[in-house]
């Protein structure tokens, strides 16, 4: 179980530790929903949608990219998210939420999996 704890909190901390770095050297500013891409066939029900963001830079040009968490669910056209981008390359962005919602995840259940590992490690079981 030690190992499981290993496979999801390395990945976590490198993820974190890039999301960490993106919210600290990039730009956090606001976007708009303007669409999403379907990762499923035209009709289908396990279609996962992939919201497309469009922000306006300081220098008044405008931009888009595609969020890297996709839904279930179609995203609200037009509504208002908060974003990160690269002030060098605008078009390599993302939701602020989707920085730290798969670090988290995978945090989560590393940190799950290596307590249960230190609880049976002492010699606690659970029955």
């Amino acid at each position: 179980m030690l190992g499981v704890a290993g496979l999801f909190g390395v990945p976590g901390l490198l993820a974190l530790g890039r999301s960490w770095r993106k919210t600290t050297k990039w730009t956090v500013s606001h976007g708009i929903i303007t669409g999403a891409r379907s990762s499923g066939p035209p009709g289908g029900e396990a279609n996962v949608y992939f919201p497309n963001v469009e922000i306006c830079c300081p220098d008044g040009r405008r931009y888009n990219f595609q969020g890297s968490t996709g839904s279930g669910r179609y995203p609200p056209i037009g509504e208002k998210v908060k974003v990160v981008y690269d002030p060098e390359d605008p078009t390599d962005g993302d939701l602020l939420w989707n920085l730290w919602f798969g670090p988290g995840v995978l945090l989560l259940l590393g940190g799950f999996c290596l307590v249960f590992s230190l609880l049976s490690y002492a010699g606690l079981t659970f029955e």
